[in-house]
């Protein structure tokens, strides 16, 4: 990380600033999809990593934009995130947690949340979008103890400060999880979707009769 001071309304503050993939944070990156096709915005790009108004980042000396703006010149080269290794543990706060990998024995509220999750998404940059929301369905429990409906938001919280490059592949293993143990197998993630589509509109019908 990379430290910058920013005088903001007569005050000065220090904000951290990642140097590569490494550092960027899972909200950092849904803040990235966000922007991705805003690329002529660098206003936009730094308030991806600064917690900063964009009317006041704007209103910066241009030499504070230059230097961040070179440093946060990793984003336009991203990993390949379908490409990356899962960890069987990963952080998330100030636990250390094993990696669920037989979904099938989760429960099926589990299930069914995460489908519809997964039945939103029509490629890659969705997919990471919802990242946060699959991974807060299966760690929350397991974080807790228990699932507790109000304790989800707090564990979402700690989830989005876990790298990127450790959260995403968790994602994405989930959501290939969830794919292939369907009855209609491995048929790939965007012909899978519009089967879990069919699928939920029935689960709907069933629950409204």
């Amino acid at each position: 990380m990379i430290k910058t001071v920013i005088s903001l309304k007569k005050e000065k503050k220090t904000y951290q600033v990642p140097e590569n993939w490494h550092e960027v944070t899972l909200l950092h990156l849904i803040n990235l999809e966000a922007w991705r096709g805003k690329e002529t915005d660098p206003v936009g790009l730094l308030s991806c990593f600064l917690d900063i108004d964009p009317e006041l980042l704007a209103n910066q000396k241009r030499r504070y934009w230059n230097e961040l703006l070179t440093v946060l010149s990793f984003v336009f080269s991203p990993p390949k995130w379908q490409g990356l290794k899962m960890k069987d543990r990963i952080k998330i706060g100030d636990k250390t947690i094993k990696v669920p990998k037989r979904l099938e024995l989760e429960t099926w509220g589990q299930a069914v949340a995460a489908m519809m999750e997964a039945s939103k998404c029509e490629n890659e940059a969705d997919y990471i979008k919802a990242v946060p929301e699959l991974l807060t369905i299966y760690f929350q429990p397991l974080y807790d103890g228990k699932f507790s409906r109000h304790r989800l938001e707090y564990v979402k919280g700690l989830i989005m400060q876990m790298p990127a490059i450790e959260a995403v592949p968790v994602g994405f293993f989930f959501f290939k999880k969830l794919m292939k143990s369907q009855i209609y197998g491995m048929i790939g993630l965007t012909r899978s979707r519009l089967i879990l589509k069919k699928i939920f509109f029935l689960i709907q019908q069933g629950g409204q009769s």
